[in-house]
């Protein structure tokens, strides 16, 4: 199998498109590991470099080859570089490092190309989501003998252990080899405090403010980042001690608890989601 890439909709190893085609021959930076992280502990991005060819059919195909290259991954927005590889697709999220370099050939139909790549997260994620659910935890009804609910040895019905407890914990599950950071969403009503918690290590993210029915709190724990229905920063309402902890390590399958102030209610949600993430 040939190993193909997407950049800003470009296909590489993809064949011919639109009269060029795109070849990488040569990469650095993805196959090995990530960098080590900085002596203050922080994170080092991972520089990537592709170096390949454009074989185009005429002279304007291979002008244009020119122009989409030199507007590849421009340095103010992070955009999604995504390898299909023999196992599967990785991505990661890059912006242009140096300046593209390209060469034309004599002929004027083909050309040599450099793109120099930065990805702040260093990680490599699959592409598809694992997703958990759980609503609050609810010792459920168990057996009641003091109603007509209980144990109904006279019909048909035999014993009723009334409806099934919930544990109030999402599991999931990160089959990578790099720790992964999930995105957890809160679906009211809960009332404040409201906790989300890893029991395994004790981590947990509070948060201070109400969420009526109907409202949703996305948390993304990579980003450190709190909205209200996807757009309204709720930062300040959120108290984390370590957004790390809160990371799903490798191999593992972890558990994150929900709570809140009140009673147990049949609407509320916490929602996990997670990618496997690679060095």
């Amino acid at each position: 199998m040939r190993v193909r890439w997407q950049l800003n909709g470009i296909e590489f190893n993809g064949g011919m498109v639109n009269g060029a085609e795109y070849v990488i021959t040569r990469e650095t930076g993805w196959s090995g590991s990530a960098p080590p992280p900085a002596d203050d502990g922080q994170s080092e991005p991972r520089v990537i470099e592709l170096v390949g060819q454009v074989y185009a059919q005429d002279w304007e195909a291979r002008r244009r080859a020119e122009h989409r290259l030199a507007a590849l991954a421009p340095g103010t927005e992070l955009v999604e570089l995504r390898c299909t590889e023999e196992t599967g697709d990785l991505l990661t999220l890059v912006r242009r490092a140096d300046a593209t370099l390209v060469a034309i050939r004599r002929g004027g139909y083909e050309l040599d190309f450099s793109l120099h790549l930065s990805a702040p997260d260093a990680r490599k994620y699959a592409t598809t989501w694992r997703r958990s659910e759980t609503p609050l935890a609810d010792d459920g009804g168990g057996l009641d003998f003091d109603t007509d609910g209980g144990a109904d040895f006279e019909t048909g019905g035999g014993l009723d252990f009334g409806e099934a407890a919930s544990t109030g914990r999402a599991s999931i599950t990160n089959s990578g080899t790099a720790p992964t950071p999930p995105v957890l969403e809160l679906h009211g009503p809960l009332v404040p405090p409201v906790t989300i918690s890893r029991p395994d290590n004790g981590s947990r993210l509070t948060y201070l403010a109400p969420i009526p029915v109907g409202e949703t709190v996305v948390i993304d724990v990579g980003a450190a980042s709190v909205l209200l229905d996807g757009h309204t920063n709720r930062r300040s309402a959120a108290v984390v001690h370590d957004w790390d902890a809160l990371q799903i390590p490798a191999l593992s399958t972890v558990d994150f608890a929900l709570a809140h102030t009140a009673a147990p209610n049949p609407t509320a949600r916490l929602v996990a989601r997670a990618r496997d993430a690679y060095h």
